[in-house]
């Protein structure tokens, strides 16, 4: 029973980390509150964004939005991006999220922080985030395109494992040439590839050309 309800409190309430990818232009840390709430059909993300403790001890913050329709399959996705409550995109979602919500990732330091509870929130709605799968974006706004022919998608077997259109459980949506800097964040941070994958040599090197703009 304790368990059942500490699960049904993650639907209700925010939880505010030091996000451990995010900074701004000036390096500043960028501080998220973020919600979950659930229904049969739709999950909806919502979070504050504050760009550096100044900001956030002044309640300024971006309002964005990620709502998954669960509805049909693959499931689908539309980002938003609110400014006094008129949809306003400052930047293209899609350049960081290929696949709809991205795991939440507290640094060090903010994670330290969190009580047990938040600390089990967070597990709990990264395992709802992997739950998805790939994820169909039919939001216009923040479709990626490129000029060019496939090779504009990153093709790199250890890669392609779980970033590939096969509707499989490890399936996420093929990563493209825009998403670049979230790509060049986690394999440089040691995020990605997950454990038990790794990039052999000859993958790194192709890696690296590819963020560079080179065809594979």
């Amino acid at each position: 029973m304790m368990l059942v309800n500490l699960l049904a409190s993650c639907q209700q309430s925010s939880i505010t980390i030091v996000s451990e990818e995010s900074k701004t232009p000036s390096g500043a840390e960028v501080i998220n509150t973020i919600e979950l709430k659930q229904s049969k059909k739709l999950d909806i993300w919502t979070m504050k964004q504050s760009h550096g403790s100044s900001n956030f001890k002044q309640g300024i913050h971006d309002d964005l939005k990620i709502i998954v329709n669960k509805s049909h399959s693959p499931y689908s996705v539309t980002y938003h991006q609110m400014r006094k409550g008129v949809q306003d995109f400052s930047v293209q979602c899609t350049l960081c999220h290929s696949n709809g919500p991205r795991m939440i990732r507290a640094n060090q330091r903010s994670n330290d922080s969190l009580s047990l509870g938040n600390k089990i929130k967070l597990i709990y709605w990264n395992l709802i985030i992997k739950s998805y799968g790939r994820i169909k974006t039919i939001d216009s706004n923040n479709n990626l395109t490129f000029k060019g022919n496939a090779k504009d998608f990153l093709n790199i077997k250890t890669c392609n494992t779980c970033h590939n259109q096969n509707g499989t459980f490890l399936s996420r949506n093929r990563l493209q040439r825009g998403n670049f800097l979230a790509i060049k964040h986690l394999t440089d941070n040691k995020k990605m590839p997950p454990w038990p994958y790794s990039l052999s040599k000859k993958e790194k090197y192709e890696l690296e050309r590819f963020l560079k703009g080179s065809k594979l």
